[in-house]
Protein backbone atom coordinates (compact mmCIF):
# COMPACT_ATOMS: atom_id res chain seq x y z
CA UNK A 1 0.00 0.00 0.00
CA UNK A 2 1.39 3.39 -0.79
CA UNK A 3 2.39 5.59 2.42
CA UNK A 4 4.60 8.84 2.70
CA UNK A 5 7.48 6.33 3.82
CA UNK A 6 10.80 7.68 3.39
CA UNK A 7 9.88 11.18 4.20
CA UNK A 8 12.59 12.69 6.22
CA UNK A 9 12.24 12.07 9.98
CA UNK A 10 9.20 11.11 9.63
CA UNK A 11 7.83 8.15 11.40
CA UNK A 12 4.35 6.19 11.11
CA UNK A 13 2.92 6.04 14.77
CA UNK A 14 -0.08 3.93 13.39
CA UNK A 15 -1.91 3.23 10.33
CA UNK A 16 -5.71 1.72 9.38
CA UNK A 17 -7.55 0.91 6.27
CA UNK A 18 -10.63 1.00 5.80
CA UNK A 19 -12.44 -1.08 2.71
CA UNK A 20 -15.69 -0.66 1.28
CA UNK A 21 -18.66 -0.11 3.50
CA UNK A 22 -16.30 -0.13 6.36
CA UNK A 23 -15.61 3.47 5.56
CA UNK A 24 -18.47 4.09 7.72
CA UNK A 25 -16.78 2.94 10.88
CA UNK A 26 -14.15 5.78 10.20
CA UNK A 27 -16.35 8.57 9.51
CA UNK A 28 -20.26 8.28 9.77
CA UNK A 29 -21.91 11.29 7.73
CA UNK A 30 -19.47 12.38 5.36
CA UNK A 31 -18.60 8.95 3.98
CA UNK A 32 -22.07 9.00 1.58
CA UNK A 33 -20.17 11.46 -0.43
CA UNK A 34 -16.94 9.62 -0.40
CA UNK A 35 -19.07 6.13 -1.37
CA UNK A 36 -20.77 8.39 -4.80
CA UNK A 37 -17.52 9.08 -6.08
CA UNK A 38 -16.60 5.51 -6.52
CA UNK A 39 -14.84 4.72 -2.96
CA UNK A 40 -12.45 1.48 -3.15
CA UNK A 41 -10.03 2.15 0.13
CA UNK A 42 -8.80 4.44 2.65
CA UNK A 43 -5.46 4.07 4.13
CA UNK A 44 -5.14 6.17 7.01
CA UNK A 45 -1.90 6.87 8.87
CA UNK A 46 -0.74 9.00 11.51
CA UNK A 47 2.49 10.22 11.62
CA UNK A 48 5.36 11.93 13.84
CA UNK A 49 8.11 14.50 13.58
CA UNK A 50 9.44 14.90 16.33
CA UNK A 51 6.99 16.52 18.68
CA UNK A 52 4.81 17.42 15.41
CA UNK A 53 2.20 15.17 14.50
CA UNK A 54 0.17 14.90 10.77
CA UNK A 55 -3.41 12.66 9.99
CA UNK A 56 -2.80 11.33 6.41
CA UNK A 57 -5.90 9.75 4.57
CA UNK A 58 -4.98 8.24 1.34
CA UNK A 59 -8.34 7.60 -0.21
CA UNK A 60 -8.64 5.03 -3.31
CA UNK A 61 -11.19 5.80 -5.77
CA UNK A 62 -12.66 3.96 -8.65
CA UNK A 63 -11.61 6.17 -11.29
CA UNK A 64 -9.13 9.69 -12.12
CA UNK A 65 -12.49 11.38 -12.64
CA UNK A 66 -13.29 10.38 -9.40
CA UNK A 67 -10.44 11.79 -7.11
CA UNK A 68 -10.87 14.75 -9.40
CA UNK A 69 -14.68 15.68 -8.89
CA UNK A 70 -14.03 15.15 -4.92
CA UNK A 71 -10.63 17.64 -4.91
CA UNK A 72 -12.05 20.36 -6.91
CA UNK A 73 -15.58 20.33 -4.29
CA UNK A 74 -13.27 20.51 -1.75
CA UNK A 75 -10.32 23.03 -3.38
CA UNK A 76 -11.99 26.93 -2.92
CA UNK A 77 -11.03 30.07 -3.50
CA UNK A 78 -9.21 30.43 0.44
CA UNK A 79 -6.62 27.89 -0.37
CA UNK A 80 -2.78 28.31 -1.30
CA UNK A 81 -1.67 26.05 -4.50
CA UNK A 82 0.52 22.45 -3.35
CA UNK A 83 3.10 21.48 -5.56
CA UNK A 84 2.20 17.61 -5.24
CA UNK A 85 -0.35 15.99 -7.44
CA UNK A 86 -2.34 16.75 -10.66
CA UNK A 87 -3.40 19.13 -8.36
CA UNK A 88 -3.31 20.23 -4.98
CA UNK A 89 -3.51 23.22 -2.61
CA UNK A 90 -3.26 23.85 1.11
CA UNK A 91 -5.15 25.85 3.77
CA UNK A 92 -2.84 27.66 6.72
CA UNK A 93 -3.91 28.39 9.98
CA UNK A 94 -3.66 27.27 13.34
CA UNK A 95 -3.50 23.57 11.76
CA UNK A 96 -2.95 23.06 8.12
CA UNK A 97 -4.38 21.29 5.85
CA UNK A 98 -3.40 19.82 2.60
CA UNK A 99 -5.40 18.26 -0.30
CA UNK A 100 -3.73 16.56 -3.54
CA UNK A 101 -5.26 14.19 -6.35
CA UNK A 102 -3.42 12.18 -9.03
CA UNK A 103 -5.29 8.99 -11.09
CA UNK A 104 -7.60 7.61 -8.86
CA UNK A 105 -6.08 8.91 -5.52
CA UNK A 106 -7.15 11.42 -3.07
CA UNK A 107 -4.87 12.38 -0.28
CA UNK A 108 -5.94 14.81 2.94
CA UNK A 109 -3.20 15.69 5.09
CA UNK A 110 -4.03 17.57 8.55
CA UNK A 111 -0.64 18.60 10.56
CA UNK A 112 -1.33 19.61 13.90
CA UNK A 113 1.14 22.44 14.38
CA UNK A 114 0.71 26.15 12.70
CA UNK A 115 2.59 28.19 10.53
CA UNK A 116 5.72 27.15 8.15
CA UNK A 117 6.28 24.05 10.50
CA UNK A 118 3.15 22.89 9.76
CA UNK A 119 3.36 24.25 6.12
CA UNK A 120 6.52 22.27 5.65
CA UNK A 121 5.19 19.00 7.41
CA UNK A 122 2.20 19.16 4.81
CA UNK A 123 4.13 20.16 1.57
CA UNK A 124 6.95 17.08 2.51
CA UNK A 125 4.77 14.33 3.47
CA UNK A 126 2.74 15.57 -0.06
CA UNK A 127 5.43 15.29 -2.26
CA UNK A 128 6.64 11.78 -0.88
CA UNK A 129 3.30 10.40 -1.00
CA UNK A 130 2.82 11.73 -4.71
CA UNK A 131 6.29 10.25 -5.66
CA UNK A 132 5.04 6.73 -4.07
CA UNK A 133 1.86 7.39 -6.21
CA UNK A 134 3.86 8.00 -9.24
CA UNK A 135 6.23 5.12 -8.93
CA UNK A 136 3.39 2.41 -7.96
CA UNK A 137 1.36 3.71 -11.66
CA UNK A 138 4.80 3.31 -13.61
CA UNK A 139 4.89 -0.44 -11.90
Amino acid sequence: MLTAAGCQNLRTIKSAEYAGARLYDYMDGAAEIYMRHGFQKLRVSEMKRGDRRALVELYHLKTDADAKSLFDQSCDPTSKPLDAGAQGCYWPGREVEGLFHRGPFLCRIFAYAGGEPGETMVRDIARKLDGNIRSNQED
